[in-house]
């Protein structure tokens, strides 16, 4: 049997769980050598993932096969070694380095306090978060149904940027909106020619700018860019 890493990646866990919890839902399994609950440098707020590292190759093994894709505090815990998490991550410089910083100076004149991608799978329909805030995991990065995020759905569909707010958000897009005081976010849909690539997510808290004053031309720019990069690559 081949070893596997003992540190895992935990993602798609609430904002608010916190390292004891996670501790003790790992320890059924084996002895936990350290979890870490992953936060924001710059605010301090939890980012939604975390890693655990277990002592044995064995309890790491039974973690991933037993808690992967179990309910745990109202969430689907995405638990996989930290060699595989996610596959896409590693695609994502390749993909995007020419635009990366583009879309990084674009968080920034609009007033977005975070930036996410997500890559659309045309094989599956699955939606994976890659990157997001300081271009990092986050619990977003399992994949989901692209028919699950009604507004990511019609986006893409459409061609058209859409925004989302606390009062507009159905489904798995409320969850945007938790305790990381996020009141609004613009979704801009990754189009290369007729292929559907993912969507950009730039999210807003209110103090340094809202949704619905981004300006929309400049933010279909930017994702043009991204889509034609990450098509590049995936043709």
């Amino acid at each position: 049997m081949t070893t596997m890493t003992k540190r895992l990646f935990v993602g798609n866990i609430s904002y608010d769980t916190q390292a004891p919890t996670l501790r003790a839902a790992f320890a059924r399994y084996g002895e936990v050598e350290n979890v870490e609950v992953v936060t924001d440098a710059g605010t301090g707020r939890p980012r939604g993932y975390a890693f655990v590292t277990m002592a044995t190759d064995a309890g790491a093994r039974e973690a991933v096969a037993v808690l992967d894709g179990t309910p745990f505090e109202g969430r689907s815990l995405h638990v996989v070694p930290e060699d595989d998490a996610p596959a896409a991550s590693a695609f994502l410089p390749r993909a995007i380095r020419r635009a990366l910083g583009y879309v990084r100076y674009a968080r920034d004149t609009v007033g977005a306090v975070a930036v996410s991608l997500f890559l659309f799978d045309h094989d599956t329909g699955d939606l994976r978060g890659v990157v997001a805030g300081g271009w990092d995991w986050t619990r977003s990065s399992f994949p989901s149904r692209l028919s699950d995020w009604p507004t990511v759905d019609e986006a893409l569909a459409t061609r058209r940027i859409r925004i989302v707010t606390r009062e507009n958000a159905s489904g798995p897009e409320e969850g945007w909106f938790e305790t990381r005081g996020i009141i609004g976010s613009v979704c801009v849909p990754l189009v290369d020619e007729d292929r559907r690539m993912g969507v950009l997510f730039f999210d807003f808290d209110g103090q340094s700018g809202r949704a619905e004053d981004a300006d929309a031309a400049f933010l279909a720019d930017v994702g043009d860019r991204c889509a034609r990069a990450i098509g590049r690559v995936s043709s």
